[in-house]
């Protein structure tokens, strides 16, 4: 698979998603452009700072210019344009392979995307890992990214609504014996401590805490992160994160995101651990 993403400056977005698809899925041959980027302008400092947050590598990495590069864009298999508008550019040109338009695929999600070059660095984050989580659902559409199991992603608005989360999470273990995740959310102590009428026992060991609700009598595992000073992003986007993910045997599971607002300042990390999921549901007070 030949696979270009195009921005407006190949500063920020195409940059991050090129080198986000070239770690997660090496056997692609990824590049990026800008619509009217200026050549050879390095990359700004708070786009260097999300590259590092992300353990990716910035190196040797500059603004190219989408007319400069033609012949390069005419021998991808799929390009994957940011906005409808660069969409129609690319177009233009004469591509004739399948193009995804990001601005479209988001609006059918219901995420709404920004342009987050000059947004503080967490915002900024934040933006990058919208696109991040519409491109991957895209592929997903086409057939790029397998999608089974159906995966809910629970995304708490801030950490005060992770309580109500994880009693979503466990009525629908109840109801379709789904396996319920909460990585990186909350230690087992925490989760020990929840008052919750549904539970009649918890056994933890290192990585898992084990659920038995008190009606149905099934259990719930809650996988835990195997090192607290983890960055969520080395984990999320691993390829390990999607193995993960996909081991399961039943057909339904869910996962409960670290809060889109969190004493750790991580505001891109719930989006990052929703990647693979079919839907996001935002849980709000």
């Amino acid at each position: 698979m030949k696979l270009a993403f195009v921005c407006n400056q190949n500063q920020a977005r195409s940059q991050i998603l090129s080198s986000v698809f070239t770690t997660m899925l090496p056997m692609w041959e990824v590049k990026s452009f800008g619509l009217i980027a200026r050549e050879g302008t390095p990359l700004p400092l708070i786009i260097e700072s999300v590259f590092h947050d992300w353990g990716l590598n910035s190196k040797g990495l500059f603004a190219r210019n989408l007319s400069v590069h033609e012949d390069e864009l005419r021998e991808m298999d799929l390009v994957v344009a940011v906005t409808s508008l660069i969409a129609e550019e690319v177009k233009a040109l004469g591509f004739v392979g399948v193009i995804l338009d990001l601005e479209r695929e988001a609006s059918q999600l219901g995420i709404e995307v920004v342009d987050p070059q000059l947004m503080p660095r967490r915002q900024c984050a934040f933006e990058l890992a919208k696109y991040l989580k519409v491109a991957v659902t895209a592929f997903q559409g086409i057939g790029l990214i397998r999608r089974e199991p159906h995966i809910l992603a629970l995304m708490p608005n801030s950490e005060k609504e992770i309580d109500t989360a994880i009693a979503i999470a466990l009525e629908r273990v109840a109801i379709d014996a789904s396996v319920l995740i909460a990585d990186l959310i909350a230690p087992a102590s925490a989760m020990k401590s929840l008052a919750m009428p549904s539970i009649s026992q918890f056994q933890v060991d290192e990585k898992t805490l084990l659920i038995t609700l008190v009606e149905s009598r099934k259990d719930a595992r809650i996988y835990l992160p195997k090192s607290a000073s983890m960055r969520p992003s080395q984990v999320y986007l691993s390829k390990a994160w999607q193995d993960f993910i996909f081991q399961f045997s039943t057909k339904s599971v869910t996962i409960i995101t670290p809060p889109r607002r969190n004493a750790t300042g991580k505001i891109a990390d719930s989006y990052l651990a929703a990647l693979y999921a079919d839907r996001i549901q935002i849980i709000e007070s």
